[in-house]
């Protein structure tokens, strides 16, 4: 993916603000494109780059003891009979875990693990604890696809283009009968295909309808003509000088008016900071906030305009 360097730039630092939920402080610095400091309404569409600020904890302030925290979660849970499922799990504050119902055995205190030619629905527990016997479960449920259920597996490579650029569509219908194309592109299609979209000038969502003598599904893949990323710094102190190491996640929220922001998805990784805004074309407002291991959030940062193109 080609990522157009911003050709200006403006720096603000963002004040301290205190929270409710638990005392957190949001500090950093603002990237935004154009020169005025204002994101560009007719700026050409390419790769722009968002650095929210950084999301930082503070300790409580009687001292106690940290609670042992773990998150375990699956890149897929419905599955076809043998197919490959990868886990990723995380704990904080534990000193051992043991994996229990579908796998067994002692885990590494943080890892991913990849379940091959998986043949039976089952529940994953993942149970870690402290030196003190305190613990916490965290388990996921992986379910086999009937194997007569209509579905489509539908996608676009790449799934963002520069202007001018083509991506390709790739599909399969299973246990369908017949399948229709609609949106950004019409017409009768095979159970199964590849199909080259053309140069592309703007963003492009494809939609396939499939149908049996039951039942009717759809499933859209969307090709962005240019690239948001939005960025953040993972804290790696406290205010009182401590490791930030409770922070097991971050939630980017995002919607199309300062006071609607809406829309939300969770990064379960804490080593994750970046996140691709693959959303319909539009000017939308970002916003960032941290997550620790008992489920407390940060207030959000103050939100930041985008159009997306």
């Amino acid at each position: 993916m080609n990522r157009h360097s911003l050709t200006c730039m403006i720096r603000a630092l963002l004040p301290i603000r205190p929270y409710v939920v638990r005392p957190w402080m949001l500090v950093g610095v603002l990237l935004l494109a154009g020169c005025d400091g204002n994101e560009q309404a007719g700026a050409a569409p390419g790769a722009d780059r968002l650095v929210l600020p950084s999301p930082g904890e503070r300790l409580p302030s009687d001292g106690s003891a940290r609670r042992v925290g773990v998150t375990l979660n699956a890149d897929q849970t419905m599955i076809d009979p043998g197919a490959s499922v990868t886990l990723v799990w995380r704990s904080a504050n534990s000193s051992s875990c043991t994996a229990s119902g579908g796998w067994s055995g002692p885990r590494k205190l943080s890892g991913s693990e990849v379940l091959t030619d998986v043949q039976v629905a089952a529940e994953y527990w993942l149970s870690c604890t402290d030196v003190a016997g305190e613990g916490a479960v965290a388990g996921v449920a992986i379910q086999l696809r009937p194997k007569d259920t209509l579905w489509i597996d539908f996608k676009a490579e790449p799934r963002v283009v520069e202007p001018g650029e083509r991506a390709v569509l790739s599909w399969r219908a299973h246990n369908a009968e017949a399948c229709t194309a609609r949106g950004d592109w019409n017409g009768k299609q095979a159970l199964e295909g590849k199909l080259d979209t053309g140069s592309l000038l703007r963003s492009a969502q494809f939609t396939l309808e499939c149908s049996n003598q039951y039942v009717t599904e759809m499933a859209t893949a969307t090709v962005r003509v240019g690239t948001v990323v939005i960025e953040w710094q993972a804290p790696a102190l406290k205010v009182d000088g401590s490791a930030a190491d409770d922070v097991v996640g971050y939630r980017v929220h995002w919607g199309q008016a300062p006071d609607q922001v809406d829309g939300s998805v969770s990064i379960d990784d804490p080593r994750q900071t970046t996140w691709e805004a693959d959303l319909p074309p539009g000017i939308y407002y970002f916003s960032v906030s941290a997550l620790d291991q008992e489920g407390n959030e940060s207030e959000r940062s103050t939100p930041v305009r985008k159009q997306l193109f």
